[in-house]
């Protein structure tokens, strides 16, 4: 993704006044995380903050985001 993109996990969308921030991505490091959470309806919710197009880095780029769930 562009340099500056943010990728904000949540746990309910945008009409939940209740939302938790679970998990946030951004430029620092070398832009790998890991999340343990629980989440009750097994569903999460993305945000993205792309930046505004830059001369130096055209509009393109990729994500991989991968989910997994244990069971008990």
């Amino acid at each position: 993704m562009p340099p500056g993109t943010i990728a904000a996990i949540y746990d309910q969308d945008k009409t939940h006044k209740k939302r938790k921030l679970l998990y946030t991505l951004t430029d620092v490091g070398n832009r790998i995380g890991f999340l343990d959470a629980e989440c009750k309806s097994g569903k999460f919710f993305i945000d993205y903050e792309i930046p505004a197009k830059d001369k130096k880095y055209p509009p393109q780029g990729c994500a991989i985001i991968l989910f997994g769930f244990e069971t008990r």
